[in-house]
């Protein structure tokens, strides 16, 4: 004979319907002449189901849930796949720490992913490294071939500041100035006694560099070159007529920084003084 099966429902408490219903489902063993009851405790009139105890282990079904509110802090609710989201309201939302795996591939086209603050990157590296043979494309730093010939260079820029590339030879070897870009250059003739002539205004916070000097004198005459007014910096005694030298200093003469280039002659002797030099830190 089968085993009894029967469900029976009991109000506990008062009459009201408000009361919460008791489900109740036996389980007759004819054989052991016993029932067994298997009750769920808190089952209201509306439908809900209020669950008295943790699920069992293993994987569970419990169909379709919303989720009306989840408490402050962190919460664990294990491995959820989200199928669709709803939009978020416009302005500032805050979704918590949300830790995200993996994300589908974007479709072809254009895709506009919002605003996006990446706090950091992992570090980037090339694929080939020092002293290792290249091979195949990598990324590089170079710059672009000019023949030195009497042409316009072609990768010549139209005013300062623009982005330029890099030039070289041929063979790689690439051209460069022996000074910085801030060159001048000084030329006099005079027969006057010169006192603290300026040849090069000073400049705020930088030095001048003197290259090359060349001087002549008509006479004997010392011609010297001064730092600012009173620092001696470089002198030439012309002792005739038609005495002259030329200096270039493979070392610039480096001037203290704020300060101006002068010279001073020893009397009014006709002279000539030509002075090149550049302007730096």
């Amino acid at each position: 004979m089968p085993n009894e099966v029967s469900l029976r429902a009991t109000n506990i408490g008062d009459n009201q319907t408000a009361a919460p219903v008791h489900a109740c489902l036996r389980l007759h063993d004819v054989g052991a002449q016993a029932w067994t009851d298997v009750t769920t405790a808190g089952l209201p009139v509306t439908g809900s189901v209020t669950l008295g105890g943790s699920l069992p282990a293993g994987t569970n079904n419990i169909g379709d849930v919303d989720v009306l509110s989840i408490a402050a802090g962190d919460n664990n609710i294990g491995n959820v796949d989200v199928v669709t989201l709803p939009a978020l309201p416009a302005g500032t939302n805050n979704i918590g720490d949300v830790d995200v795996l993996s994300l589908p591939a974007l479709p072809t086209g254009t895709n506009n992913i919002g605003d996006v603050d990446v706090l950091t990157l992992p570090g980037i590296a090339g694929s080939v490294a020092h002293d290792a043979a290249e091979t195949g494309n990598p990324v590089a730093v170079a710059g672009v071939a000019e023949t030195p010939d009497d042409t316009a260079p072609a990768n010549q820029v139209s005013a300062e500041a623009d982005r330029v590339r890099l030039a070289a030879c041929r063979d790689g070897a690439q051209y460069v100035h022996p000074h910085p870009p801030r060159i001048w250059h000084y030329s006099n003739q005079s027969s006057a006694t010169q006192t603290d002539t300026e040849i090069k205004a000073a400049a705020a916070s930088l030095s001048h560099y003197i290259s090359d000097i060349y001087v002549a004198a008509k006479g004997a005459v010392d011609i010297t070159v001064e730092q600012g007014t009173a620092t001696f910096k470089w002198r030439y005694y012309a002792d005739a007529a038609g005495a002259g030298a030329v200096a270039t200093f493979r070392v610039p003469l480096k001037l203290t920084a704020n300060t101006s280039v002068t010279y001073t002659t020893s009397g009014a002797i006709e002279h000539t003084i030509v002075m090149t030099g550049y302007t730096a830190p």
